[in-house]
């Protein structure tokens, strides 16, 4: 039975549709790393909260005709129309566009509170994503997580506190910045989990929800800076150089989103993530090279155990989920 998987494997990586999940996570990883870059080099007048509204207005632009072609596609089969999934489902499209349109506020607040090596020290304790999607998944989705992966969790865990503290392990020498982009994963992670099973189900695109979401933000930012700051602000939409940041910062997100939701469908989750794992390096490399930043010893003690660690916690996944199928294969027989 094995040796069916492991031809079958083979097989798989000899197709097509193999290369371009591949090459789809490839690019999708350098998109995300580029997200503190760009968020760094924009101009000081756009602030988080206008910087976050023009994010998810690009990105809404940007989804748009895809969102659209699949919606028109979908009419043809009157049971997957998108209105009776919102209709049914509205909760969780609410719940996402409030955790992603705080978490914007919270990326761009994180990054620009981070201090020296922001870049660098805010990719690295984004990393938290890890924990918290192991945590999140045990709790609402019933996921186990093996022994292995619970170690390695926590030497991440282990791994971000030296980091963040500036290699000391003193709390108080933890910034408010990289805290907040600590604990920004976790708003991300709620919100794949509500997202999840109406996209297995094959009741929403990736797309769709991506625009409805972005959507949803785009109203929830627009509100809070309409009732925090001047109006004469959208002043700042009408600056070429405040433009191109926005188009680039909404670009990545949306080449990160739906690019993370294209390479799965074509690619085991497991090579998927490992593709994904080295973004804080690519970060640091970015941040090295075109932003001056420079990369500290306890960067790469941190990012080498955190990198390492999230390629076991995956390979471990990824050998239970082989052995449950193949169970379920020996059992079938």
């Amino acid at each position: 039975m094995a040796e069916i998987s492991n031809q079958s494997d083979i097989k798989t990586r000899k197709s097509p549709n193999f290369k371009i999940g591949v090459i789809t996570a490839i690019i999708t990883v350098i998109a995300i790393s580029t997200q503190p870059i760009i968020s760094e080099k924009r101009p000081d007048v756009l602030y988080p909260v206008i910087y976050a509204i023009a994010t998810v207005l690009f990105e809404n632009i940007l989804i748009f005709p895809l969102a659209l072609k699949h919606t028109l596609n979908q009419r043809k089969n009157p049971s997957g129309q998108l209105k009776f999934t919102i209709k049914k489902h509205w909760w969780r499209f609410l719940t996402v566009g409030i955790v992603f349109a705080l978490s914007q506020i919270m990326f761009f607040y994180g990054f620009d509170s981070s201090g020296e090596s922001a870049a660098i020290s805010g990719s690295i304790a984004m990393k938290s994503s890890i924990i918290f999607t192991i945590i999140i998944g045990w709790i609402f989705l019933k996921e186990k997580a093996s022994i292995i992966q619970i170690i390695f969790t926590a030497v991440i865990l282990v791994a971000l506190v030296y980091t963040l503290t500036l290699g000391s392990f003193r709390v108080e020498e933890m910034n408010i910045g990289t805290l907040v982009l600590f604990l920004m994963p976790l708003l991300w992670t709620v919100g794949h989990s509500v997202t999840k099973p109406i996209l297995q189900q094959g009741l929403v695109k990736p797309s769709q929800v991506i625009f409805i979401r972005t959507l949803i933000g785009m109203v929830l930012l627009f509100s809070v800076w309409l009732c925090t700051y001047s109006i004469s602000d959208l002043v700042l939409f009408l600056d070429w150089s405040n433009l191109l940041y926005m188009f680039l910062i909404g670009l990545s997100y949306v080449i990160g989103h739906y690019g993370w939701y294209s390479s799965i469908k074509h690619i085991d989750l497991a090579l998927s993530s490992a593709i994904q794992a080295p973004q804080p390096i690519l970060t640091s490399f970015f941040a090295w090279w075109i932003l001056n930043e420079p990369i500290k010893f306890y960067h790469y003690i941190g990012l080498a155990v955190i990198f390492t660690s999230i390629l076991i916690i995956l390979y471990d996944k990824n050998r239970l989920e082989r052995k449950i199928n193949n169970k379920k294969l020996a059992t079938t027989d």
